[in-house]
Parts: structure tokens; sequence; C-alpha cells
């Protein structure tokens, strides 16, 4: 519907000229990148790539984080402020330790937002206490305003005090994960630059720039961070103002780093610009941003919006000793009888699924069972009570669920009672695109519920 003729589209056009912003984020590898940062680029928002199982915080917190960075962003503010994890100091309160963490504000500011986030409900409960305080800041609408929920409190306040404020943390749940954010509108700015995360034709160099800049650029700061590449790895980056980085002229404001992206997906990059103004007050800026590097396989057509996204897996090894996906074939007619022995020659767990199918691919019947390092299935279809009696088989194993992983082999065996005779053969593996497809088309929207076994 975003780009291609037919009923509700396209709709790129209208949002093109149109006056809504749409904010985008996607969430694994499997997400639709490239379509995700168009919408987000022709219509003023800001993209995330969010490479789910990687980071320090699970899925819940990164996108709460992000959610803030997008209400930033439309306030104008900048991000000054950024902790995660309880603070380590602690201070005693009556008797009791109470963890402690500071926030460093500027002069001058008209409004600040500070914000507490937790993973869990009621896991912590946070006071924030002005500069020199001996009680946290009162709740005075409309210049001091406290929202909360079981997961957040956010405090919206008028010309906050410049200086040192504290935040007094009482945990509930230790395992929570927890982050502290403020942000505010300042007179130090410090952006990435808009629609500059082009790859520079001919190489692998992707271009990341901030500028910084109060009324005049910003000279003599420093920026580093990381860059979370697609496979969940982090790499140190720093940008410079030297003329050699991909940033202008040298001692501009701009501060630039040519960054070699070399595995096609998404990526997320985390920024922290330090220094001191024009006018002599110190500063920290917190930023962020994602590019895409096409040509991440992805499966040939999407389900449904919304939907979850199926994965493929490795391509199956060159002489068929291994797959994420293995083919045959089973038959109990005239008092038949098929066996198939699926084996997990790898060293760690995996979950194999057998879904069995008609001869016409109408649905018949899923199994699956945990199989651990070099284990034995033998499945006896004769003992399954299909309602077909031949058709196919299609195996698949899995990390987890809806994770395949590479790494079974398999072979099946049919005793024709009418012959008196038996066959064998192997299964056979599948490529990886044909799985993406099969499962999107086939297996997922026919088995919603499968049948856990024991092993025989």
């Amino acid at each position: 519907y975003w780009s291609k003729a037919g009923p509700g589209g396209p709709l790129r056009p209208s949002f093109e000229t149109g006056s809504v912003r749409v904010d985008t984020v996607g969430v694994g590898q499997d997400a639709d990148d490239l379509l995700l940062q168009d919408v987000a680029d022709i219509t003023g928002g800001e993209f995330r790539h969010l490479n789910e199982g990687s980071g320090s915080f699970f899925l819940l917190s990164r996108l709460a984080d992000y959610y803030k960075a997008v209400d930033e962003e439309v306030r104008g503010e900048q991000r000054f402020f950024y902790a995660e994890g309880i603070p380590t100091a602690t201070i005693p309160i009556h008797d009791k330790p109470r963890h402690v963490g500071y926030i460093d504000v500027e002069p001058s500011l008209d409004w600040m937002t500070v914000a507490f986030h937790s993973n869990e409900d009621n896991a912590v409960s946070v006071e924030l206490w002005p500069p020199g305080a001996s009680a946290p800041i009162p709740i005075t609408p409309p210049t001091v305003t406290l929202r909360t929920d079981p997961k957040h409190s956010v405090y919206r306040i008028r010309t906050p005090a410049a200086g040192r404020w504290l935040y007094l943390v009482t945990v509930n749940k230790p395992s929570a994960e927890f982050f502290a954010v403020a942000s505010a509108l300042t007179s130090v700015t410090a952006k990435v630059g808009p629609r500059q995360l082009t790859r520079r034709p001919g190489d692998y160099l992707m271009p990341l720039r901030v500028w910084i800049a109060d009324r005049r650029s910003v000279r003599g700061a420093t920026v580093t961070g990381y860059v979370r590449r697609p496979d969940g790895v982090k790499t140190p980056v720093a940008l410079r103002d030297d003329g050699l980085s991909m940033d202008g002229a040298a001692n501009d404001g701009v501060y630039g780093l040519g960054y070699p992206a070399t595995i096609p997906g998404g990526y997320f990059v985390h920024l922290e610009a330090a220094g001191t103004s024009n006018k002599g007050v110190p500063f920290t800026r917190y930023l962020s941003t994602s590019f895409v590097l096409p040509g991440e396989r992805k499966r040939p057509e999407q389900p449904g919006e919304g939907g979850h996204s199926p994965k493929g897996c490795e391509m199956a090894l060159a002489n068929g000793s291994a797959s994420c996906y293995l083919t045959g074939t089973y038959d109990l007619r005239e008092g038949a009888r098929t066996w198939l022995e699926i084996i997990n020659p790898t060293g760690h767990d995996l979950l194999v699924y057998a879904y069995f199918f008609d001869a016409n691919e109408r649905p018949q019947q899923c199994v699956y069972t945990p199989m651990s390092a070099n284990d034995l299935w033998e499945i006896s279809v004769s003992d399954l009570d299909l309602r077909a009696d031949h058709g196919v088989a299609k195996i698949i194993s899995f990390a987890k669920s809806r994770d395949p992983a590479l790494g079974v082999v398999g072979n099946q065996r049919i005793w024709f009672r009418k012959l008196q005779g038996t066959s064998e053969t192997g299964l056979h593996p599948i490529q990886s695109r044909l799985l993406t497809e099969d499962l999107a088309r086939m297996i997922e929207p026919n088995f919603r519920e499968c049948k856990k076994v024991d092993q025989r």
C-alpha cells in the first residue's frame, strides 16, 4: 500500500505532500527497514532500528527510550543526561540506604523534562531533589508537574535551578531494568546531520556527521559512542572535526566519521557529545540515529502488516549434510508403515517440529520435541492417526520458537506390507529462501498449535 498501485494505494505521494509526521521503528532483522526509513524520511520523522536481543537492555526498555527520544524531537529538546541502571552510590536516609544519582543542569533553562523508566511494574520509586534542597521538589502545577504509572515517572519543571540535582531510588525489584533521562530546550544544540546517512558511492563508508552550535559553531568538542551492527556487535566510534573525516572543513563545528558498513541490515548509532559552549558553559548531549544497508535477505512476501515475520536460516551445506528444513513423504496405503528418523548432529539443543500434509497440501498434524546435542528422534507416522494415507512431511529445526536454526539430518523408512519390502532414503534439505516462504504461506497459517511428544 505504501508505494504500489491498487486498492488503498499508493500512500506515499499523499504523505509526501501532507503535514503528518510519522516516526518508525524496526524490531529485529526481519523488519522492512528500507520501507520504514522511507516513511520516516519523507514525513520528517525519525527512524530507529532496534536489533532485537542485543544491547544492554531488552526490547521494552529500548522502545521506551526511543519513544522518549521522539518526544524530545517533537518538543525541540536536547537530551543532556542519560544513565542506564540503578545508581551504584547509596546514602543512608532514616537508617535505610537509598541509591543516588546526579544530574548536572545548565543555567537559564526555560523548561526541563526528567523521566525515569523501569521495565517492571512498581520495581522502583524515585524522588527528584533540586540543588541544595532538604526535601524532594514539591509538585506545584503548572510550574512543576509529575505524571506517574507503575513503570514511569515524568517531571516537567519550569525554570529549573542550575546545578547538581539528585534523584533517590528505592529499589523494590533489584533485577529490573532502569534508566534516567533529562532533556530541555538549550542554547547549545547537537544534531545528527539530516538526510546525510547515505553510503558513499564506490566504497563501504557510511558518513556519520554531527553539528554542534549555539549562535556560532562550537569547536573542540568530543563526539564518541558506538554503532550496533545488524549482527548485534557494538563498534566504538569517535567523530572528528579535522576536515579529513567526511566532516566538511576543519574546525567548523561539524564532526564526522566514515563508518565502514559492510553487513546488510539495520544499524543503530548512539553518540555522546561533550564540550564547552562559546559562553564557557560545559555541556553534554546524547544523540541516536539509524541507517540501513540494503541487501539483507528477507522472506519474498510479507504475509500481513503487524504480524510475526518468519525467518530463514543458513543455507544447507553443499553435500546436504545439515539443514534447518527437511522434506520427505509418508505412505500408509495397504497397511504400509513409515518411520522418520531425525538426528541432531550439532553440539547445541534444538526444538524440532514435524508438519504433516496430505498429497494435496492439506494440513494433517504437527508434533514437536526438544532435541539435545547428538540426539535421535524416531517418528512412527503410522501411530499419529493421520486422516490421509499418504502425503508430505516437513521437518524444521529451531533454536527457539520461530527462530529456525541449522542443525538436522534425517532418513525416511517405509515398509510395504503388500510387497514385504522396505525402502530407505534420506530426507531432502531445502533452501532457506523456500523455508521463509513456506513458513509464511503454508505452515504458520495452518498450524496454530503443535503437540509436544516424547522421543521414542
